[in-house]
This record gives C-alpha cells, sequence and structure tokens, in this order.
C-alpha cells in the first residue's frame, strides 16, 4: 500500500498544473471562448484558465475559471451569470468599436 501511495503522490497536480487545464466544464469554457471570439475579443483557438481570465478582463469582466464547476464571473465586484457576462461583453465591444 506504501508504493501505491508514492505513485499517486507523485502524480499530484501543482497549482501551475491545474491552472493550465481548462475551467469550468469544458464545454462551459469551450463556449465562452467561442463567444468572445465572434464579438471579438482576441482569443486563442485552444483554451486554458489563463486565457479565458485574459479574454473576459479584456471586455471588463473577471471570470474566475474552476476545474470541476461553473465559472463564476464579476462585474465591479459583483457577482453576475454568464449571459449577463455576455451582454456586457457585447456593449463594451460595440462601445469600443465606435
Amino acid at each position: 500500500m506504501m508504493s501505491e501511495e508514492k505513485i499517486l503522490k507523485s502524480e499530484e497536480l501543482t497549482n501551475t498544473d491545474l491552472d493550465e487545464v481548462a475551467g469550468g466544464t469544458r464545454e462551459q469554457s469551450l463556449s465562452d471562448n467561442e463567444f468572445l471570439r465572434k464579438i471579438g475579443v482576441d482569443s486563442r483557438t485552444w483554451v486554458n484558465n489563463s486565457i479565458i481570465r485574459r479574454a473576459w478582463a479584456t471586455v471588463g469582466v473577471d471570470c474566475r475559471a474552476f476545474r470541476n464547476d461553473d465559472n463564476k464571473y464579476f462585474l465591479n465586484g459583483k457577482e453576475i451569470t454568464q449571459d449577463e457576462a455576455r451582454i456586457h461583453a457585447i456593449k463594451f465591444m460595440k462601445n469600443k468599436n465606435k
């Protein structure tokens, strides 16, 4: 049993490793990324937590991506829904492109 524990311990992910895993549910993060790209936010075709956070930050939304839970979205420190974040992002990009 001791050798199994050593194997498991050696396979634990660091915080840096975890940060590279797609956030929220993978589908949610991929959907966020596709949405942001469609409205003109410079994002990548592949997704990890850092990319999602940076992409949302460009439109003023703080996105906290989680490994096994829904992403959380904040605007001016207040938690908002994904739909509210998207509406804000659309308005932000429209004003930016005026």
